[in-house]
Parts: C-alpha cells; structure tokens; sequence
C-alpha cells in the first residue's frame, strides 16, 4: 500500500475488532473478542490458530471488485502499528 492507511480500533460502539477462522479480521460482539498485542511494530491476536501470524493486508481486485482487506497470513505486513489513545 502507498501512503498512509490507519486501521482504526477504539471508540466504544459495542464492536470489537475479531479474527474469523480463516484468518480476516472484521468486526464482532464481545462474545466473538478476540485480544491483540503491539510486538515491534506488528499487531498479533491470541486467536490460536493466527497467534504467530502479525496481522497484514492485501489487495483483491478481481474476486471482490478492488478492495483491501485486512487478515493474517497476507500479502503486505503492517509494520508500524502503535496504540494511540482516543481523544
């Protein structure tokens, strides 16, 4: 990816940022919570299966008409992950 892309994970709505078993991340009710931790810049979940993949992007234009998407196991790591608290 060019330029700057934030992946925003905060402000209470009753969301949480989840895996799902094949490895995409989107959003979920706390009975699907996944946790997250920052290790040098790369963000991992303790999903067991995904726990030693960081979480990374990739671009998919034919399958799903141009779109990013956020997961494990992908195609370009996210290297520069940090927690920056809400205003």
């Amino acid at each position: 990816m060019k330029g700057r892309t934030d992946l925003i994970i905060g402000r209470y709505d009753g969301y949480w940022l989840s895996l799902s078993y094949g490895g995409f991340a989107y959003r979920s009710y706390i009975g699907n919570r996944v946790g997250w931790k920052i290790v040098r810049g790369q963000l991992y979940s303790d999903y067991a299966r995904w726990k030693y993949f960081p979480l990374s992007s990739d671009y998919y234009y034919a399958s799903f008409g141009g779109r990013y998407f956020v997961g494990v196991d992908l195609d370009a790591e996210l290297t520069t992950c940090e927690l920056v608290p809400y205003e």
